[in-house]
């Protein structure tokens, strides 16, 4: 932890039960590795860049994840708590709308 941190924040975003009015027993997500891992990265290095985070990270869950999963993690630390979540809400937006990783 840098001394200069005054905020760690993160997100996590869980399988539930209903979607879009559906029952959901489990998703199973899919992903080209190389390709995510470099433009997830990408997207790590503008978040940092734009919101000034000390850190980023952001872990994506694929595969099979049965309701109550954790499908995706975001952890970001920075000075203040207005760029934590700032930079933590962008990098979850981004990796959906880049589609890193789909159902």
């Amino acid at each position: 932890m840098n001394e200069q941190c005054g905020a760690f924040l993160s997100f996590e975003d869980w399988i539930r039960r209903q979607n879009d009015g559906q029952h959901v027993n489990y998703l199973v997500y899919g992903v080209y590795e190389e390709l995510a891992c470099c433009q997830g990265q990408a997207v790590i290095e503008e978040a940092k860049r734009c919101f000034g985070l000390e850190a980023a990270v952001c872990v994506y869950h694929y595969r099979w994840l049965e309701v109550g999963g954790m499908a995706v993690w975001v952890g970001v630390t920075t000075c203040h708590h207005d760029m934590a979540f700032a930079g933590c809400r962008y990098v979850i937006d981004m990796v959906k709308a880049e589609e890193l990783i789909w159902e």
